[in-house]
């Protein structure tokens, strides 16, 4: 059974009650409904008959095998330095190392900023919930970059071993662009954490992670090096693929009482807050979008990205006020849509041609996310899926429209044609049947522009058939495994006095 919601209009999915508790939906739902006062007696002997915490005994023995692993099977390969068998020690290029550091830490700092600014400070937008939002996206994105790095590492090798011969097993490599790609990993890890975000504890979020970067590598090296596709910005392999993981964790493990929740509640303070990260990623998501592109690519990247971002914010403020019929801003909207552009061009962001072709497509972006906030999130909700962030407006489907204008891109190419690129087509689309080589960089045969096309598309269907099966499997094993007692509230940490008092003015 769906509940309705209590006094909220029912096209939003964020409760913006003022923060009383509704009586009877507490009776109704006392799993979800409970607000004991963190210092009062009641809640010291209610804390003395729990069980043992299961939390710091499942993450510390998966930190001491990350550590071990880490020792035994990671390997730094810094550029300008090599091992000189002969003297038995390291030759040092001081200029290259320099020229590395140079080259990718400026872009590795914003990503960085992204993940652990603006992705926590996004979240906060639940005013009993904002310890949380900050503090577990924190200790996430951590845990992923830490996991991703040898998970992707096995991964990729298992792939390469089993498709092409001669190929062996050998140490992960770390340098800054695995840094990058730690993050990237993370980002696709705390997507999904919005959409489950005051419904699950820390022990079923960071289990969660321990699945998820299973599937996410899998993902990303079966389109970028078994079917040779393109992502620059990462919208189907981070953005879209985080998205429908969580929407598929979040189908199985929300509880009944997630719907219409009162606990779900907005502030002033709390949406200000919010709007912190907002700013944050908007900023810093040309870097994301452009960290790992060379050269001319690169600026073009960067230059589509921040124009797309420009339109998407347009289109937010103007349709919130139109779509609403309350002739006001809907800060959710504000919050999230105006980061649209940024995914709905990541895809084609180093093929898009023309600066003002950049602005159109964020500013559909900015669009289909906020038809998604007004409109498409309420409808989920009736069929029983309960998305708290919102995920699949901001993510999910700029994500899968960043993917489809790729593959419009991809198949118009003409090849030789430079307007897509700043370098030749040959060398974005390796596989296509003009490129010296290009039987031996896919599986699959060498591929016309059109063809190449078709390929991007294949693989916006697989990662979102992986990702939705990846999330429901997820959710299946870790379902009942230390759910949360309250939702949407901070249960986890320990909270000031004037907890409850100051939830209900922010």
């Amino acid at each position: 059974e769906v509940h309705p919601f209590d006094g909220v209009d029912p096209t939003s999915t964020k409760n913006h009650s003022s923060g009383r508790i509704d009586n009877a939906w507490q009776s109704e739902h006392p799993e979800g409904g409970h607000l004991e006062k963190q210092g009062s007696s009641t809640s010291l002997q209610h804390n003395k008959k729990k069980k043992a915490d299961p939390f710091p005994s499942i993450y510390l023995a998966l930190e001491i095998i990350v550590i071990i692993l880490f020792i035994n099977v990671v390997q730094y390969d810094f550029a300008g330095v090599s091992f000189n068998k002969q003297s038995k020690s390291f030759d040092v290029d001081a200029s290259a190392g320099q020229a590395q550091v140079n080259k990718y830490y400026p872009a590795f700092q914003d990503v960085h900023v992204m993940i652990f600014v603006g992705f926590g400070f996004l979240m906060t937008f639940l005013k009993r919930y904002m310890y949380g939002a900050l503090a577990l996206s924190f200790f996430l994105a951590a845990f992923a970059v830490q996991w991703s790095t040898l998970v992707y590492g096995f991964v990729e090798q298992i792939i390469h071993v089993s498709t092409h011969e001669n190929s062996t097993f050998h140490t992960i490599h770390m340098d800054m662009t695995a840094l990058i790609t730690g993050d990237f990993a993370a980002g696709a890890a705390l997507v999904s954490f919005g959409a489950v975000i005051g419904k699950a504890s820390p022990t079923q979020i960071i289990l969660m992670v321990v699945f998820e970067m299973i599937f996410f590598s899998f993902n990303e090296i079966i389109n970028v090096e078994l079917l040779v596709v393109t992502d620059a910005g990462g919208s189907m392999m981070v953005h879209t693929f985080g998205a429908y993981f969580g929407i598929g964790f979040a189908r199985v493990i929300s509880p009944k009482a997630s719907f219409g929740n009162p606990h779900q509640a907005q502030g002033y303070v709390s949406d200000a807050f919010s709007m912190i990260g907002t700013l944050f990623l908007w900023m810093f998501w040309p870097s994301f979008n452009g960290a790992l592109a060379d050269g001319a690519v690169q600026e073009r990247v960067i230059t589509n990205t921040v124009l797309a971002m420009t339109g998407s914010c347009m289109s937010a403020f103007i349709f919130s006020r139109m779509l609403r019929g309350t002739r006001k801003f809907e800060m959710e909207d504000i919050q999230n849509a105006t980061l649209a552009g940024g995914v709905a061009v990541g895809t084609a962001a180093d093929m898009i041609p023309n600066p003002g072709i950049a602005i159109l497509v964020g500013f559909f972006g900015g669009l289909l996310s906020t038809i998604g906030y007004v409109y498409v999130s309420g409808l989920l909700e009736k069929a029983g899926l309960h998305d708290t962030c919102g995920v699949n407006n901001l993510h999910g489907m700029p994500g899968l429209l960043a993917g489809t204008i790729g593959a419009i891109c991809a198949g118009g190419i003409t090849t030789g044609d430079e307007r897509f690129s700043m370098v030749s087509t040959d060398v974005m689309f390796p596989a296509l049947n003009s490129t010296a080589g290009c039987e031996s960089v896919s599986f699959l045969p060498c591929r016309t522009p059109a063809q190449q096309g078709g390929v991007q598309f294949l693989a916006i269907v697989f990662t979102l058939m992986w990702a939705l099966a990846g999330g429901f499997v997820t959710g299946l094993i870790l379902k009942k495994v230390d759910p949360p007692k309250k939702l949407f509230q901070d249960e986890y940490f320990e909270t000031p006095e004037d907890y409850d008092e100051m939830a209900k003015v922010l």
